[in-house]
């Protein structure tokens, strides 16, 4: 029997049971939503903290929120909702305050005349005070009233001006109205939220991403609307490009395209000011919280020359110029432009070695001798503390140009054109920097060596396994732990 079905019902008709069941059901409720509103500033800390399902991913958007969670995370959701409450708390203190009211004097009325004459009727006293001077005009069955206070010294006169008497000065009717004024603050909507911005391309990571820095100094990452190139960073899918095998040469042949997307991206605009526009369209935030923009630079859209240089394809989603990038992709793929353009490589036989140092070209020798996967403090934002050193162990210069690093969760590093002289070392840093020829950097924007072991494999320009070393507690596996578990395991069951 479930929680539910455990929780005594009401019964038909009014009873004081029912009654007593029914005020406990409500006081029950308030306590719950009590409970709940002042602990969900802590709810979202740890949640956003753990980073549970990938909400501080989602979020990273906003400034202090680390896509990694992290403490520093929670505190500052933390502290976001507590400073969220304190604005509700505000605009329901300055809706309750009593608004400010001016009263309005009664006006008075004196003895009219009746019929659709018109009589003024004036009194004056002699001595001074503040004295009520009233006039009334009636018309038919409709009469005005007003009444003005002021302050006079005068003799006292009683006038009656009669409009039908030749000798009498026509009388003169003098309406004074007080008008009680109501203060109303003029209604003003919000404006409509920004869609365009000039910024500068602080980092390139990768062909359709670029971190920007707005003209109010805030630094965010932008995601190129309607455009995808292969991955550079994570698993390419040849099933996304059409024509292009789901196989090891397919996805090779990606993601050395999406290297070359990154490059061509980093020469165009990386340190360049460019404009950016969001699209009424489309979504304005992607899946991870990025802005969704077209990208001009030098006045041409940079998502159409990826397109037409067949650096991407066409992302599935909705937005204004669907059609026309759908055109540009197609006439990239029936001219071979770029990724559409593969060519299936030679089938090479390799032999695969497991080894902690490695293997030997025709140049010289590559060894892995330092792994630093830990960084301090949070991986995620520390990653050029992570990285691997690799020595030349041969006699002859090695040149590393096309060579590829890869680990058992699919990332991928291209070295660029480098040549390691004998004796030498060259770093790669998981983060980034500028190459030269004893550091090169992965430009990931995350920790790529998991810290408990993992595994590093380094092919050369032609897809030969040169590298496989493995690190950590994968390179500890051993069977003499399990035999001996299995005997004493048997040991034990003998005993018994």
């Amino acid at each position: 029997m479930s929680v539910v079905e455990r929780l005594p019902r009401l019964e038909p008709g009014l009873t004081l049971r029912n009654v007593l069941l029914v005020v406990f059901y409500l006081w029950a409720i308030l306590v719950l939503v009590g409970l709940l509103i002042y602990t969900l500033p802590f709810v979202v800390a740890v949640v956003l903290g753990l980073n549970v399902r990938g909400s501080a991913d989602r979020l990273s958007a906003i400034p202090g929120i680390s896509t990694d969670g992290g403490l520093s995370t929670a505190v500052v959701a933390g502290g976001y909702m507590l400073c969220l409450y304190g604005v509700i708390l505000a605009l329901a203190w300055a809706t309750s305050a009593p608004a400010a009211t001016q009263t309005t004097p009664p006006a008075t009325t004196m003895p009219t005349a009746s019929g659709s004459d018109a009589t003024v009727a004036a009194t004056t006293q002699t001595t001074p005070t503040t004295t009520t001077v009233a006039s009334t005009v009636s018309t038919g069955s409709t009469t005005t009233t007003a009444s003005s206070s002021i302050s006079t010294q005068a003799s006292t006169t009683d006038a009656t001006a009669t409009p039908t008497v030749a000798t009498t000065a026509p009388p003169t009717t003098t309406t004074t109205a007080t008008v009680a004024r109501t203060t109303t603050a003029a209604s003003t909507t919000g404006s409509e939220r920004r869609t365009e911005w000039q910024v500068d391309v602080v980092r390139v990571v990768d062909g359709d991403t670029l971190e920007v820095a707005f003209p109010d100094g805030r630094v965010a990452r932008v995601r190129l609307l309607g455009v995808d190139t292969p991955e550079v960073h994570t698993g390419t899918n040849p099933s996304e490009f059409e024509e292009i095998p789901e196989s090891d040469a397919g996805r090779a042949w990606l993601r050395d395209w999406g290297h070359k997307a990154s490059d061509f991206a980093r020469t165009q605009l990386q340190s360049e000011t460019v404009t950016i526009r969001t699209d009424s369209d489309a979504d304005r935030r992607g899946a991870y919280g990025r802005l969704l923009v077209y990208v001009r630079h030098d006045g041409e859209s940079f998502n159409e020359q990826l397109l037409a240089q067949g650096y991407a394809r066409v992302y599935e989603s909705s937005f204004s110029n669907r059609e026309h990038y759908l055109a540009l992709e197609a006439t990239a793929r029936s001219n071979d432009v770029g990724l559409w353009n593969y060519d299936p490589p030679t089938e090479i036989t390799t032999t695969m070695t497991t080894t902690t140092s490695v293997a030997t070209t025709g140049t010289g020798e590559l060894v892995v001798v330092d792994v630093h996967a830990d960084a301090a403090g949070n991986d995620h934002e520390n990653e050029n503390d992570e990285y691997t050193v690799f020595k030349n162990a041969g006699d002859r210069e090695l040149s590393l140009a096309g060579w590829r690093v890869e680990d058992e969760a699919d990332h991928v590093y291209y070295f660029p054109d480098i040549t390691v002289a004998p004796g030498a070392t060259v770093t790669l840093y998981t983060g980034s920097g500028t190459d030269s020829d004893t550091a090169v950097y992965w430009g990931s924007d995350a920790a790529i060596w998991n810290n408990g072991g993992d595994t590093i494999y380094v092919y050369d320009d032609s897809g030969n396994l040169e590298v496989e070393y493995t690190y950590g507690a994968q390179a500890d596996q051993s069977p003499i732990p399990l035999v001996g578990l299995l005997l004493t395991v048997g040991v034990v069951l003998r005993r018994l």
